[in-house]
């Protein structure tokens, strides 16, 4: 991530970990006032998935953990199977006796964070990762900032396994690689409720007058 540079519409150039961990900020602290009951908890990405902050309700843990990091890892490849293996460790999926009738008492959702143009993602499915994904009540949101892609780079490899993730069409993912705007933006996007929300196909979030909309 520190190879990649993000431009403001005047033009001023911002490096990306520092927006996104401001983005991040925001996030967190915008969901603790939509419902106190929100827990969050940390993962940090090498080769492999790391667990450095169990969950809390009180986001300024997570908040003064995400300002303590003042550099990013570099790898060849990330497992994504890691991943998956320590959300069964950590994480428990939610059980509902009559799901038709029934809402479920939480949901799990993993925003997943990419800043990487070098470093391909090892998405090999294991059965623990099916195991997770088939849950309703599971989610994985993916936000990848990169550089413009180009053949000196494994841009568009990487955004089409991320994307490759989302076999149902129910995540959102999203990806940046100058506009400093989209990146706050696609963050806000995502403080929806996973299932409050439409698909990401059909999300529009364009402010439009009264005279645009007709009543049938």
């Amino acid at each position: 991530m520190a190879e990649i540079s993000l431009r403001s519409r005047s033009g001023d150039k911002f490096a990306p970990l520092k927006l996104l961990k401001r983005a991040l900020g925001i996030f967190v602290n915008t969901k603790h006032r939509l419902d106190k009951k929100h827990e969050y908890a940390l993962v940090i990405l090498h080769e492999k998935a790391q667990w450095v902050r169990d969950f809390t309700k009180d986001p300024q843990n997570i908040v003064a953990f995400l300002d303590d990091i003042d550099e990013t890892c570099n790898a060849d490849v990330f497992d994504m199977a890691s991943l998956f293996n320590i959300i069964q460790q950590k994480v428990s999926l939610p059980v509902v006796e009559n799901p038709t009738i029934l809402p479920p008492p939480y949901v799990v959702r993993v925003l997943f964070l990419y800043g990487r143009s070098h470093c391909p993602i090892k998405a090999e499915k294991t059965e623990i990762q099916m195991a997770i994904q088939s849950s309703p009540y599971f989610f994985m949101d993916a936000f990848y900032i990169h550089q413009s892609p180009s053949e000196d780079n494994q841009c568009e490899e990487i955004f089409d396994t991320i994307c490759d993730l989302d076999e149902k069409g129910q995540y959102y993912i999203f990806e940046v690689a100058k506009n400093v705007t989209k990146l706050y933006d696609y963050m806000a996007q995502l403080l929806a409720h996973p299932l409050q929300r439409p698909l990401q196909k059909d999300a529009d979030y364009k402010l439009r007058s009264k005279d645009n909309y007709s009543i049938k």
